[in-house]
């Protein structure tokens, strides 16, 4: 979202995982993706990709790894868990 501490949690997560799939959650809230990669690459030198959708993001998420974490909201957590209902 917007109006959360994207910078801060960057750098407590990134050090823990390979690769970071950015992409926008259903709410009027949610933060661009182009600005989280600003953001995301001032802390980390990680590759990053932007998908546009949910469903993208999973998808690219699943070819680099079979474990995969989803963070940033409880509203993105919902979204991917009605996506992954859809599946």
């Amino acid at each position: 979202m917007r109006d959360k501490d994207s910078s801060g949690m960057f750098a407590a997560l990134l050090p823990a995982v390979s690769h970071l799939i950015l992409t926008r959650a259903t709410s009027a809230r949610s933060a661009d993706p182009y600005d989280l990669e600003a953001r995301a690459r001032a802390v980390s030198t990680l590759p990053i990709m932007i998908a546009p959708s949910i469903a993208e993001a999973l998808t690219l998420a699943w070819r680099i790894s079979p474990r995969i974490v989803v963070a940033g909201s409880i509203l993105l957590l919902g979204d991917v868990l009605k996506e992954l209902e859809r599946s």
